[in-house]
């Protein structure tokens, strides 16, 4: 059985609380001002968009110097046991992947990228066909993360199985859900490892967890990849823009340092524009795509 872990760590975040408004981040990210340069801002005017009731002015050099122990850290955490299990898989309810010679085109020109923003509608073929393709190794090994985020568990399951089309030498689940109700995996026929974070709120253990994965996968020759489904699962379920948004600022740096592949899956039916603008200066590269398979870089 998986292990589970209540701890609330959310409280000493603070590698993501008190910081500028949203908008003054994105900004440094999009002119790639070092966010030290710059101290003092005050906080967010009230009704801004993108901004919540985290208001509290603090320096960027705080920011900063967060980001660089974060980066500089090998995270030690609780050890998640693996579990063998061995029951028949259930039918993954995914289509074939059906991408055009433009989508190939479009999956060369991001191959090099190391954090990538898919925009489309949820729940499609399209989508888990082109999550599936940017989970599998450039070499055709891979170590595959899935950070799943209030996803029912049987979703989950038919997620990890639909990556397994190459070669896959570790398989990580990192579940964030409330488990009061939810429930948990319970079949596979492939060890995988599964880390449960209880609270969305609690990115500091989502972040650590990530962080250890990457470590321990540092050796191998095979390509780390991490999906992040959904990035709008944790906007909505954490309700503050602002500390997502440090959260990936955090852990997009991670994954580059790694010379990991993530991908963030997001609904744009779910967000107005300008949360969409802002959160994408974050990524190297964002990937729309339609119910039909089309893709174009955004």
């Amino acid at each position: 059985m998986a292990d589970r872990d209540d701890s609330e760590s959310g409280d000493s975040d603070t590698e993501i609380q008190n910081s500028p408004s949203l908008s003054d981040l994105a900004d440094r990210v999009e002119d790639g001002t070092p966010a030290s340069d710059k101290s003092g801002d005050s906080a967010s005017p009230a009704g801004e968009e993108g901004s919540t009731t985290d208001q509290t002015p603090s320096k960027l050099s705080e920011l900063a110097d967060s980001i660089r122990r974060k980066q500089g850290s090998s995270a030690s955490d609780d050890k998640a046991s693996e579990w063998d299990l061995i029951d028949d898989l259930p039918d993954a309810p995914f289509d074939e992947a059906n991408f055009d010679e433009k989508a190939e085109a479009v999956f060369d020109l991001v191959s090099e990228q190391s954090n990538i923003l898919i925009v489309g509608p949820a729940e499609t073929a399209a989508e888990y066909n082109l999550c599936t393709q940017l989970m599998t190794g450039d070499s055709g090994a891979a170590n595959q993360l899935l950070v799943s985020v209030e996803t029912a568990p049987e979703e989950q399951l038919n997620i990890l199985n639909n990556y397994r089309v190459g070669s896959v030498e570790n398989q990580t689940l990192i579940s964030v859900q409330s488990y009061d109700a939810s429930g948990t995996i319970d079949a596979a026929d492939l060890p995988i490892t599964i880390k449960t974070v209880t609270k969305a709120t609690d990115l500091r253990r989502i972040g650590l967890l990530i962080t250890k994965s990457l470590n321990e996968w540092g050796e191998s020759s095979a390509q780390s990849t991490l999906c992040v489904h959904s990035l709008s699962n944790l906007i909505t379920a954490v309700n503050n823009n602002q500390r997502v948004f440090r959260f990936l600022h955090i852990l997009t740096n991670r994954i580059s340092s790694a010379g990991a592949r993530a991908h963030y899956h997001v609904d744009p039916a779910r967000h107005d524009d300008q949360t969409l603008r802002t959160f994408k200066s974050l990524f190297d590269a964002t990937i729309e795509f339609e119910p039909d398979g089309s893709l174009s870089l955004g």
